[in-house]
C-alpha cells in the first residue's frame, strides 16, 4: 500500500472487526464485507493521518471523529434509525495504455457512502476522497 492509498476497516454488529490487511499483511477481499452487509454497522477508510467513516446505523459521516454532511429526520420523514443504509464503496484508478506501453495505474479517488430506499425512493449520500486529501460531498435522490 503506498502513501496515498487508504485501507478499509469494517465493523460488524457482533463486535467483529475486519481489516483489509491482517497483522501478517495478507489482504482480505472486499467480498467478505459484502457477504455480511446486513451485519455491517460502520465502515472506515484509514491512511495519511486521516480516518473517513460512515455509520450505517445513522447515515452519518465523520472525518477524524468530526461529524459532517449531516442528515435530518426531515430528509426522510421518519426516524433516522428506521432507515436501512447500505454501504457504497470503491476506488477508481486510471491506467494509461498506448501502443507500446502500459503505465502503472494511478489512483483517482475513493468513493464512500450509503444508499437507502425510503418509501420507494432511492437516496444516496457519497463522499469522494481524493489522493491530495480533498473531499467532495454529493447527494442523489
Amino acid at each position: 500500500m503506498n502513501k496515498t492509498e487508504l485501507k478499509w476497516v469494517a465493523h460488524f454488529k457482533n463486535q467483529h472487526v475486519l481489516e483489509q490487511f491482517d497483522d501478517k499483511g495478507r489482504e482480505h477481499l472486499f467480498k467478505e464485507v459484502l457477504d455480511r452487509q446486513k451485519e455491517l454497522y460502520k465502515f472506515e477508510l484509514i491512511g495519511s493521518g486521516k480516518i473517513y467513516q460512515v455509520d450505517l446505523r445513522t447515515g452519518k459521516f465523520f472525518i477524524k471523529g468530526v461529524e459532517f454532511f449531516p442528515i435530518t429526520e426531515s430528509d426522510f420523514q421518519k426516524p433516522l434509525r428506521d432507515v436501512e443504509y447500505r454501504l457504497i464503496y470503491y476506488k477508481r484508478k486510471q491506467t494509461t495504455v498506448t501502443q507500446t506501453t502500459v503505465k502503472k495505474p494511478v489512483l483517482l479517488y475513493y468513493l464512500l457512502g450509503w444508499q437507502a430506499l425510503v418509501d420507494g425512493k432511492n437516496f444516496q449520500r457519497i463522499m469522494f476522497i481524493y489522493p491530495d486529501g480533498k473531499v467532495e460531498l454529493k447527494s442523489k435522490r
